[in-house]
């Protein structure tokens, strides 16, 4: 079987997993399924049309006119080195430092840095306030951000400009002492990294942070102000860098191009124009000799702009299969075993040699029961055969097995003893007629309702399990089936009765498992991975103890003190003991409490006018028999005493009433309810009421 059994996660099944939705959620499967496809078609066909018109905007890109911004300006293509060129012929040298690196770019060549190297340029673009500018640069952005440029101090003041990235969120500083005397506006969303964008940020030197746009692909972003209180000097003798904001501070993580830097600020139809202009440029390129960064840009700008109906569909799509994918979070699973396409070779072990193999075999039934038919085709046997022999009416071993823990699971005792061993180890049954009728009823229709409803409305069952000394002394098993069960319920029953009794059992089937209320500090105890127990909400707290979450390191309380075993092994019987903890676990474990509490106000409600009608009420609900007159005494003495106690400790009682999650009805008086929750907690856990 090609599975591991884990797959690092706790809120999932491993795979192989079979989903098990309901109808309704099966319904709305083939419903996106459907139009999942059908806009998977769509998108397909107009997508198979994007190329050819993509070329023929590519050929009238290629010819427009564009008119770039005057200067003054330095310009930094990065084609293969860091150097720069002014609008009047003036070059600027940069001192590379650290690991950088040139590879493809939109306009030819990019300049990469890995926060490894940026480069230098001395005092250059010393901007005071009152100056305005504008910096430009093709990026390409990873989300571990830096500052691509800059001209600011990594200590004291801060003092100067940068442009940095929290994220792929950008910024702009102008500072004379950051933060309390600085502009600092930051775009409102994240850009989208690993493609280049056109970055652009204009300043108009009115020492104002309304005074700052920024650009993205030529087109303004919205963007907030986080400070606005530049008045001092914004000059500083920190240099000039591209890879960082000055010579110290955050390194920046990807691909600059083309860095433009103006001593003006520009308009916005000169950054549009300018984020133009560098589009016909590399849709003039010959296609054969455009990059592979030149290709996916094109491609992505036209698809983005130029195609709307491509990006309608794309977004339909998406909306699509995130519902599907919404839906199919939603359904619940089972894990289940597939078949390897090659199955694994199996040998017999050489006796005393476990690394030695011996005869190699196939799959097959136990030689003494009848076998698994073979396939016509000689293919071998799979699990599917398995699973229809386990079914099939010619081998009743199954239906055996199946009554027969049954029968333990209701007497206390199968009619096999050892329910755990049907072999040649284990004891013969005491009525093997009874045993096979019963397995050949359940044989019919395998309707486990049915026969289980049989069961217990057989005279056998509904027998009495008082028992006199001399039928004890002959059959103390009850292996005679001469009286009726008595057993204590399993812990998951234990506290399902006590919820039904209180009335608020939830009968909720299917879901997630729960996590009702426990000790605190149960779970820490051997937590090793900060997965905190987050106790469940409303009605879940009330499911039945099937759907309580199990954890074998450390098992739900209540349950492991009444016997219920930790799932670390098959458990075909289980033990039943008899300890004062169980007692004091039904009398004060919180869930026991809040259900007293429940079971109070209940007999509040529904038990009568007078407090011995509600005793009675009470005694039946638990029992399903009236009190005798001395049961029906010692209740009463047990109230009396309650009501006493209560009404001089007033905050005890006010403290007991309030364990639980549960609403608590207006105008019900503490003391009153204390006393009754008492008495119901008593009731809850008496020996008969926990006896089948």
């Amino acid at each position: 079987m090609p599975e591991n059994g884990k797959d690092g996660v706790r809120d999932r099944n491993p795979k192989p997993a079979l989903q098990v939705p309901s109808p309704s959620q099966a319904a709305e499967q083939t419903r996106l399924a459907a139009e999942v496809g059908a806009a998977e078609k769509r998108h397909q066909e107009i997508e198979q049309s994007l190329s050819a018109r993509q070329a023929g905007w590519e050929k009238e890109l290629a010819v427009e006119t564009v008119v770039e911004p005057n200067g003054p300006v330095v310009r930094f293509p990065f084609d293969g080195d860091g150097n720069g060129t002014g609008d009047d012929g003036r070059k600027w040298e940069g001192a590379p430092k650290g690991e950088s690196e040139f590879g493809e770019g939109i306009l030819d060549r990019s300049y990469r840095v890995q926060k490894k190297g940026w480069t230098e340029y001395g005092g250059i673009f010393d901007f005071e306030k009152d100056q305005p500018f504008t910096v430009s640069a093709l990026m390409r952005l990873d989300s571990k951000g830096g500052s691509p440029f800059g001209k600011m101090e990594s200590e004291g003041d801060l003092k100067g400009w940068d442009v940095e990235f929290n994220g792929t969120k950008p910024s702009f500083h102008l500072s004379s002492k950051l933060a309390a005397n600085a502009i600092h506006v930051q775009c409102e969303r994240d850009l989208p990294g690993n493609r280049f964008l056109l970055l652009t940020v204009t300043y108009d030197g009115s020492g104002k942070a309304a005074g700052v746009t920024i650009y993205v692909d030529g087109v303004p972003e919205k963007s907030r102000i986080v400070s606005d209180t530049l008045t001092g000097s914004t000059k500083t003798a920190e240099p000039f860098s591209v890879g960082r904001r000055g010579s110290a501070g955050p390194l920046f993580q990807g691909w600059l191009d083309e860095l433009r830097v103006y001593s003006r600020a520009l308009g916005a139809e000169e950054v549009a124009a300018l984020a133009a202009g560098m589009l016909t440029t590399v849709a003039a390129t010959p296609d054969d000799k455009r990059n592979n960064e030149q290709k996916g840009h094109l491609q992505r700008l036209y698809r983005e702009t130029k195609a709307p109906d491509f990006t309608d569909a794309r977004k339909q799509l998406d909306e699509l299969k995130k519902k599907r994918d919404e839906l199919e979070r939603a359904i619940p699973n089972t894990m289940v075993m597939v078949e390897m396409e090659k199955p694994r070779d199996t040998f017999i072990k050489v006796r005393g040699q476990y690394d030695k193999d011996g005869e190699q075999v196939s799959a097959a039934a136990p030689a003494f029961l009848p076998q698994i038919p073979a396939h016509e085709d000689g293919s071998p046997l799979n699990r599917l055969d398995f699973a229809q022999w386990l079914v099939s009416r010619d081998q009743p071993l199954t239906a055996r097995v199946t009554v027969n823990r049954w029968w333990a699971m209701l007497f206390g005792t199968g009619l096999v003893k050892t329910t755990n061993d049907f072999g040649s180890q284990g004891e013969w049954p005491s009525h093997p007629e009874l045993l096979e009728w019963l397995a050949g009823d359940f044989l019919a229709d395998w309707d486990t309702k049915r026969v289980l409803k049989q069961i217990v409305m057989s005279a056998t069952y509904r027998q009495s399990s008082r028992v006199s000394p001399e039928l004890l002394e002959r059959d103390s098993e009850n292996r005679l089936l001469a009286r009726g069960p008595r057993q204590r319920l399993d812990a998951e029953m234990i506290r399902d009765n006590a919820l039904a009794i209180a009335g608020i059992l939830n009968g909720k089937i299917g879901g997630k498992s729960i996590k009702p209320q426990q000790p605190p500090g149960t779970w820490e105890i051997n937590e090793m991975g900060g997965y905190n127990y987050d106790k469940s909400t409303g009605d879940d707290l009330y499911r039945r103890g099937l759907y309580v979450y199990w954890r074998r390191s450390t098992v739900y309380p209540s349950f492991i003190t009444l016997d219920a075993p930790t799932r670390e092994f098959c458990t075909a019987q289980r033990a039943r003991t008899s300890t004062p903890l169980q007692s004091l676990v039904l009398m004060n474990d919180s869930v026991f409490v809040e259900a007293a509490g429940a079971f109070a106000q209940r007999i509040l409600r529904e038990g009568g006018a007078d407090n011995a009608a509600r005793l009675r009420f009470a005694w039946r609900t638990t029992l399903g028999r009236p009190p005798t007159v001395e049961e029906a005494g010692i209740l009463a003495r047990t109230l009396d005493l309650q009501l006493a106690h209560y009404a001089q400790e007033k905050d005890a009682a006010a403290a007991l009433v309030k364990v639980g999650d549960l609403a608590r009805p207006d105008g019900l008086d503490d003391v009153e309810l204390a006393a009754w929750t008492a008495v119901a907690n008593v009731l809850l856990n008496l020996n008969e009421t926990i006896t089948n």
